[in-house]
């Protein structure tokens, strides 16, 4: 009896054990104006513009307050599992960028 007590206490510290998730910074596309960013779903053979997570605008005024000297809009990419990111002016050039990147060709289904 002596045993599995053991063996259960054994058994409590192995569930007991939380994997700690980090997220990690992949891959930071900076798009061409006018670009959009699109996702491509390697299971479903889906291809979609991909989804953001916020904006913030971040705004630089003049020093006498008249004008604005630059500003930075920023959005996070919700990233998704099975899923290839590209950035393409339209669907067609997605799809050309995709068979490059990916090495063969793809005829996916476009979801607007």
């Amino acid at each position: 009896m002596k045993l599995e007590k053991e063996n259960q206490d054994k058994l409590e510290i192995k569930v007991s054990q939380k994997k700690e998730s980090k997220k990690i910074l992949v891959k930071s596309i900076q798009p061409h104006e006018n670009h959009i960013c699109f996702e491509y779903n390697t299971k479903t053979n889906e291809l979609s513009r991909a989804k953001y997570k916020k904006q913030d605008v971040t705004i630089w005024k003049s020093p006498d307050g008249k004008g604005i000297i630059h500003s930075d809009i920023t959005r996070q990419v919700l990233i998704n599992y099975n899923c290839e990111y590209i950035t393409a002016l339209n669907e067609k050039n997605a799809i050309k960028h995709f068979n490059n990147v990916l090495g063969y060709k793809i005829k996916p289904i476009i979801i607007a």
